[in-house]
């Protein structure tokens, strides 16, 4: 799978999403199936999180490497 480039809530969860496979010392694996199935499954509360955080790290300028490898919620 590969993350768009815009800097949204979902693409925020899809590149912790890839972390976590990679936590798992694998190769950032998982298709776009297997996520679009995850995050429907998430609750709307948790996608807000995402889209708040990911509106607050455009806004701040800092959206970034460093700030998109942290753990998922």
């Amino acid at each position: 799978m590969h993350v768009g480039a815009v800097k949204n809530g979902r693409n925020f969860c899809a590149n912790h999403w890839l972390q976590a496979f990679k936590g798992k010392g694998a190769k950032a694996s998982g298709t776009r199936c297997q996520f679009d199935m995850y995050y429907k499954s998430l609750l709307k509360a948790l996608q807000d999180l995402y889209n708040k955080e990911a509106d607050e790290l455009v806004a701040n300028g800092t959206w970034g490497k460093a700030t998109i490898e942290k753990p998922l919620y």
